[in-house]
C-alpha cells in the first residue's frame, strides 16, 4: 500500500498534474478509499478524493468514492455540509450501497421540503429492494408514512421490522409509539415492555411507557419511569422528559416538585417548547392564576398554532371567563385528541 499512499499524496497535494493523474490507474486509490489496507478515515478521505478527480475513473467508481468519502468523513467526526454533498453525489451517480442510502435518507427525512422527504422515501425503498428486512429502512419508511397519515402502511412496515429483528429493541419501541398514537394502549405497552426487557438502558422506551402510564392515570408508575429515563439519559434529560415529569408531579399533588421540574425544562428549552408552556399554564390555573395561565397557554399556541391540548385548555379558560362562543370554537378545534391530551397532562379535573 506504500505505492498507493505515495500516489495519493501526490494527487492530493498537487504533485501530479491532471494528465499524470489521468494516466495512473485509479485502482490503488480505490483500494485505499475502500480501506482495504486498514487505512484511517483521514487517509480514506484523501484517497477517495483522488479517485473522484482522476480522469480514468468510471462513473460507477466516482459514485462509490463519493459514498465512501461521506462515510469516512462521518467516521472522522465531520458533520459539515461536505458529508451531505458527497451523499447527494453518490446517490445521483448511482451508488447502490445500503449504508450510503441510509445516511442519505437520515438527512432528508426530517426536512421541511417535500422533495427531500420524497428522496428519503426513495432511499428507503432502494434499501428494501436490496435487503427486504432491513429494520432501519423499515422504521424510517414507517416514520415518513406515519407523518403522512398512512398509519396502516406504517404498521405493516413496523410489523415486518419486528419480525425481521426480534432481538432488536428499536423496532419494538417504534411500533409501541405508533400503537400509542392510535389509542391501542395495551399493545403499545406490550411493545414498550419488550423493548425495555431487550435493553434495560433504553431511556426512550421508559419515557414512552411513562406517558402511557400517565394517560391511564397511573401517576406513580409514570413518575418511576420518567425518573429512570432521566437517570439513563446521557446528558441528564431532555426538555420533553423534564416537562412530562413536571406534569406527572403536578398530577401527584407535588406542586413544589412540579415547579422544579418545569424550571429545569425551561432551562433546557428556553421558552421555545410548547408543551412546557402548556404545563406551566395548567400549574398556574390550578393555583387560580388565570392571567398567568392565559399568558403561558398563548405562548404555547404561538409556538405551535395547531397544538390541540393548548386549544382545549384555552377553551376551558374562555369558558371560565364567560366567552362561551370562543370556548365552543376552541373545543371543536381541539377535538377528542386534544381533550385526551389535556386529561393526560392534568387529570380529569381539567376536562372541560
Amino acid at each position: 500500500m506504500r505505492h498507493a499512499f505515495l500516489l495519493l499524496s501526490l494527487v492530493a497535494f498537487g504533485g501530479l498534474s491532471q494528465g499524470a493523474a489521468a494516466q495512473a490507474a485509479p485502482d490503488p486509490l480505490m483500494a485505499a478509499c475502500e480501506r482495504r489496507g486498514g487505512e484511517t478515515a483521514t487517509q480514506a478521505i484523501m484517497a477517495c478524493g483522488g479517485v473522484i478527480r482522476a480522469r480514468g475513473t468510471t462513473e460507477a467508481q466516482r459514485a462509490r468514492a463519493h459514498g465512501l468519502r461521506a462515510l469516512a468523513r462521518l467516521d472522522a467526526g465531520d458533520r459539515s455540509g461536505l458529508v451531505e454533498e458527497d451523499l447527494d453525489a453518490a446517490v445521483r451517480l448511482g451508488d447502490r450501497s445500503v449504508p450510503v442510502f441510509l445516511e442519505h435518507a437520515a438527512r432528508k427525512m426530517n426536512s421541511s421540503l417535500t422533495s427531500d422527504v420524497d428522496a428519503a422515501l426513495r432511499d428507503f425503498d432502494a434499501v428494501l429492494g436490496l435487503e427486504p428486512l432491513n429494520s432501519v429502512a423499515l422504521m424510517g419508511r414507517a416514520t415518513i408514512r406515519t407523518r403522512r397519515g398512512e398509519m396502516e402502511a406504517a404498521r405493516a412496515d413496523l410489523n415486518a421490522a419486528v419480525d425481521g429483528a426480534p432481538a432488536d429493541p428499536a423496532p419494538r419501541f417504534t411500533r409501541g409509539v405508533l400503537l400509542s398514537s392510535l389509542g391501542e394502549t395495551v399493545a403499545a405497552r406490550q411493545d414498550l415492555d419488550e423493548a425495555i426487557r431487550l435493553d434495560p438502558r433504553f431511556w426512550q422506551a421508559y419515557g414512552a411507557r411513562a406517558t402511557e402510564f400517565l394517560a391511564i392515570g397511573d401517576v406513580r408508575r409514570a413518575l418511576a419511569d420518567y425518573d429512570t429515563a432521566l437517570r439513563l439519559h446521557p446528558r441528564g434529560g431532555t426538555g420533553h422528559l423534564l416537562t412530562m415529569r413536571c406534569a406527572a408531579r403536578h398530577r401527584a399533588g407535588d406542586v413544589q416538585g412540579a415547579m422544579r421540574s418545569c424550571q429545569e425544562a425551561l432551562e433546557a428549552t428556553g421558552t421555545r417548547y410548547a408543551p412546557t408552556q402548556l404545563v406551566l399554564a395548567g400549574v398556574a390555573l390550578s393555583r387560580g392564576d388565570l392571567a398567568e395561565a392565559s399568558t403561558r397557554n398563548d405562548a404555547a399556541l404561538a409556538l405551535a398554532p395547531g397544538y390541540r391540548a393548548a386549544l382545549a385548555l384555552r377553551g376551558r379558560l374562555r369558558a371560565r371567563q364567560g366567552n362561551a362562543a370562543g370556548a365552543t370554537e376552541d373545543l371543536a378545534s381541539a377535538g377528542e385528541p386534544g381533550l385526551r391530551q389535556l386529561v393526560m397532562f392534568f387529570g380529569t379535573d381539567f376536562a372541560p
